[in-house]
């Protein structure tokens, strides 16, 4: 396989220098083998040329050699990127050294004769192998060079070149010089993937510094990319006050001859070290400590001259200020990037404010207290006269008293404060009674006034609702409860007491004598309003009446009052006829003293009613011949044992016709006469 080697600019003075007489100078690229052939006979020069393409990032290339007959000898040529030709060295003449160069190029055919002059074999090894499938068989000798290259005459065997490249060579030239008297057939495979090679370069930068880009080697073009769309086409592109935004990949990608290309990436650490305080602003109770961290970078640098500054070492540092201070902290990462932390720490006092919730009631407990935190770190914890602490602001259910209130906030910082609950006024009422208008009636009225107390109130009594004004007791004793809006109670109890009862009075039953006037006169209890006698005045009536009965009477009076209490009362009117012994009085006809027991007594029988006489106040009794045999006084009227029996001093008197003559007195003092006679019977 034979390709055509196509001059780049920069080469056409090689090839145009080099190329044999013959023809063309080939180039072979990755798996191309070469073959070409000399016969003495055709008159050619002995030599041949070709290159072969390596690329610039091998260092060591590998050629095969299988052959009939081998050349004489081969002259190896450098090329680098600008085309510029140095000699590499030679593989030598049969049995010749790397130091002997009296063979070297002594065919004065050659061109390059005078121009290259080689005095050095190139650098190497030579492995050359054995009978059979080129490459397959094991090794026979494995040679450094210089070394023979002729195999050893054998026609069939085959051979293996070792050549270490230089730094910048990019293509071989081999010039193969051929024995001009035996025809030859040379194969060449070059066995080995040419490539291009680049080294992207660039070191990490702090946020703010320059980043330079560059690589090792020189190409024919340039074309950088990196991140946020960064593109390039110069070798070393400057990328000014780098942020984070440019750290990342930077690829490069170089051209050169035969359209190879190399291709590298480096990596661009742009580093800010984000140096973070724990704590960029806090509080510290006046006269305590504060700690604080530092972290984002390897080592750190405190401002010792910082006011407060109690102790700093690595990340950490403690601080006490009296009033408020900045802290400053420098931090250094392991690319020599800094950054700056600041932190404010205020020495601050616990100060409230509170806001006292009295008992709704008094006697109640269920006051409260508030406390407001108005310098200081929440959350606080509280407690009530030095019990336990708890989360809170407030304490709640207290009864009326004085406490001492202890709030600890979350720096730790304690304040104290002294309280007050007071009761409120009590709930108080006044009860207001109008007693029932009668004495028996259902129609007693009471209001209550309260004091003190949240309107609206509620009033029960008796366990019913009521209002503050209400109506229809009947005498008796009644609970009462008032409630106003928040709760508060007020109990208490009043009595309903019954009027003295009305009555009215016509005093005692009345005696008068036939003839005579009466004048009745109501004697009452309350002032009168109505009066009415009954079937005497019906209306409009006096409360004083005059009558002159004839006969004996029930008066009957009614009276009212204002109220229209009721009362009524009566009185008998005893009418005394004129005195008359027939009126009222009893004599017996007869009797018999005779010790049988009945009718044993004679005496006189008054009807006190009738006749009001009260006593006897003489009976005397004669016998036929005007002798008394009888004469008593004060005897009470109807008493018989009191009487006569009939005997004068302890003698039973015979039996006749006796008189007798008696004395009455009446209950108003009038006495008066009567007379008659009695049969005593034997």
């Amino acid at each position: 396989m034979q390709k055509p080697f196509t001059c780049l600019l920069f080469f056409l003075a090689v090839c145009s220098s080099f190329a044999p007489a013959q023809g063309r100078i080939d180039t072979l690229f990755c798996g191309d083998t070469l073959s070409a052939t000399f016969d003495p006979s055709a008159g050619r020069a002995p030599t041949d040329s070709f290159y072969v393409w390596v690329g610039n990032c091998l260092s060591r290339i590998r050629f095969d050699f299988t052959t009939a007959d081998v050349p004489d000898a081969a002259d190896i040529f450098y090329i680098d990127l600008a085309g510029n030709l140095s000699p590499a060295g030679s593989v030598p003449y049969f049995g010749a050294s790397c130091t002997d160069s009296t063979n070297h190029f002594n065919d004065p055919q050659l061109p390059i004769e005078s121009a290259l002059q080689p005095n050095a074999c190139v650098e190497g090894f030579l492995e050359v192998y054995g009978r059979g499938i080129p490459f397959q068989d094991s090794v026979v000798q494995r040679s450094s060079m210089p070394a023979d290259f002729k195999l050893s005459g054998n026609r069939f065997e085959s051979a293996r070149l070792h050549l270490d490249i230089p730094s910048g060579v990019v293509a071989l030239m081999f010039v193969v010089k051929y024995n001009p008297v035996q025809s030859t057939v040379l194969q060449a495979l070059w066995d080995c993937t040419p490539a291009c090679c680049i080294t992207a370069t660039g070191e990490e930068v702090c946020v703010g510094q320059n980043i330079q880009l560059g690589t090792e080697q020189e190409a024919f073009a340039y074309r950088w990319r990196g991140p946020g769309g960064f593109t390039s086409t110069e070798r070393a592109p400057l990328i000014p006050a780098a942020d984070r935004r440019q750290e990342g990949w930077y690829v490069v990608e170089g051209e050169y001859l035969f359209g190879c290309r190399g291709i590298d990436s480096v990596y661009i650490g742009v580093h800010a070290p984000e140096v973070q305080l724990d704590q960029d602003t806090l509080s510290v109770c006046l006269g305590g400590s504060a700690s604080l961290h530092a972290s984002g970078a390897a080592t750190y640098l405190w401002d010792s001259a910082a006011a407060g500054l109690l102790q700093a070492q690595g990340p950490d540092a403690v601080v006490a200020p009296q009033q408020p201070a900045t802290y400053e902290v420098i931090g250094r990462d392991e690319y020599g990037c800094t950054d700056t932390a600041y932190a404010l720490v205020e020495p601050t006092t616990l100060q409230l404010s509170t806001r006292l919730r009295p008992p709704s009631c008094a006697g109640y407990a269920d006051g409260r207290v508030v406390l407001t935190l108005q310098q200081g770190q929440a959350p606080v914890e509280i407690r009530l006269d030095g019990g336990s602490w708890h989360a809170g602001d407030e304490v709640d259910g207290l009864p009326a008293g004085t406490y001492t209130i202890e709030v600890r906030d979350a720096l730790g910082c304690l304040a104290s404060t002294e309280v007050v609950l007071e009761d409120p006024p009590p709930l108080e009422g006044y009860i207001g009674i109008q007693d029932p208008s009668c004495r028996g009636a259902c129609d007693a009225q009471i209001a209550v006034l309260v004091e003190n107390g949240k309107p609206p109130f509620e009033y029960f009594t008796n366990g019913a609702r009521t209002d503050s004004i209400s109506q229809g007791y009947c005498a008796g004793t009644f609970p009462i409860t008032v409630t106003d809006a928040k709760g508060c109670q007020w109990q208490s109890a009043f009595t309903v007491e019954d009027p003295p009862p009305f009555t009215i009075d016509l005093g005692k039953n009345k005696k008068i004598r036939e003839g005579e006037s009466l004048s009745l006169q109501i004697e009452a209890s309350q002032p009168l309003h109505e009066v009415q006698w009954e079937g005497l005045c019906e209306s409009a009536c006096p409360s004083t009446l005059s009558l002159q009965p004839d006969s004996s009477m029930m008066v009957y009076v009614t009276a009212w009052t204002t109220a229209g209490c009721m009362a009524r009362d009566s009185l008998w009117v005893l009418v005394k006829k004129k005195a008359k012994c027939q009126d009222g009085l009893y004599a017996p006809t007869a009797f018999t003293p005779n010790q049988d027991g009945i009718n044993e007594y004679f005496t006189l029988y008054a009807d006190t009613e009738t006749s009001d006489v009260v006593n006897i106040e003489r009976l005397i009794i004669f016998n036929q011949w005007g002798r008394k045999v009888f004469d008593r006084g004060n005897l009470t009227p109807g008493d018989a044992p009191s009487g006569w029996d009939g005997r004068v001093d302890g003698t039973p008197v015979p039996g006749g016709t006796y008189a007798w003559v008696g004395i009455f007195e009446r209950s108003d003092g009038l006495r008066f006469r009567c007379n008659g006679t009695v049969v005593l019977l034997r």
